[in-house]
C-alpha cells in the first residue's frame, strides 16, 4: 500500500523533482517508489520504480575464541552475507590487537583466504594471538567496501598427562629416558 515518504533522514528532496536516499538500508531492496504530481486542475502518478539494493559483503557471524591443547590445531571461522563478490583474508596480531598483519598459507596456517582458518601445530608461544577476517568487495557496483570481523583469541592449555596419552598429540621427550 502507498506510504508518503517522510521529510526525515535518510530521505531528502521528497517535495522536489528528485528524491535522494542516503545510506540506503537493505530493507528497501524490492520496494517500489512512485511520484505523485498534483496541480490545481489535475494529478498524475508515475509508474512504479523498483528499488534494487546491492548489499556489500559483511561478516554475519564473527570468529570465536579457541582453546586448544599444545601441538594441536586451532580453528577460526566467519560467516558472511551480502554479495558473493568479495575477497577474504585473515590477519593475525601478536601484540594483543594493537596491530594486525595479513597471513598466508604456510606450515602454520591454512585457509587464509577462506571462511575457515586453521592454525596448525599450535605451540604454547602462540597463546594470546588474535585473529580477524577482512572482507573486501570485488563487485564494481558496490565500490570500495570492506568489512572487518571482531577478533578472536587463541588460548593454549597447559600440557598434561592426558595430552600425552592422546594419540593425536605425538610428544617426544629428549633425551629418551628409556
Amino acid at each position: 500500500f502507498p506510504v508518503t515518504i517522510p521529510a526525515t533522514y535518510p530521505y531528502t528532496g521528497n517535495n522536489t523533482n528528485q528524491l535522494n536516499i542516503q545510506n540506503i538500508p537493505a530493507s528497501l531492496d524490492g520496494q517500489s517508489f512512485r511520484c505523485i504530481i498534483e496541480g490545481p486542475c489535475s494529478a498524475d502518478t508515475s509508474m512504479d520504480i523498483p528499488m534494487t539494493v546491492l548489499v556489500g559483503p559483511y561478516v554475519s557471524e564473527h570468529p570465536h575464541d579457541d582453546t586448544v591443547a599444545p601441538y594441536s590445531t586451532a580453528k577460526f571461522e566467519v560467516k558472511t552475507l551480502g554479495t558473493n563478490y568479495y575477497e577474504l583474508f585473515w590477519q593475525a596480531s601478536t601484540d594483543g590487537g594493537a596491530t594486525y598483519s595479513n597471513i598466508n598459507n604456510n606450515s602454520l596456517y591454512t585457509g587464509t583466504h577462506a571462511i575457515a582458518l586453521a592454525v596448525i601445530t599450535v605451540t604454547p608461544g602462540l597463546a594470546g594471538m588474535k585473529f580477524r577476517c577482512i572482507l573486501k568487495s570485488t563487485n564494481p557496483d558496490c565500490g570500495l567496501y570492506y568489512d572487518t570481523s571482531e577478533a578472536a583469541t587463541l588460548y593454549v592449555r597447559s600440557l598434561s598427562v592426558a595430552d600425552a596419552q592422546n594419540p593425536e598429540n605425538e610428544i617426544t621427550i629428549y633425551p629418551n629416558p628409556a
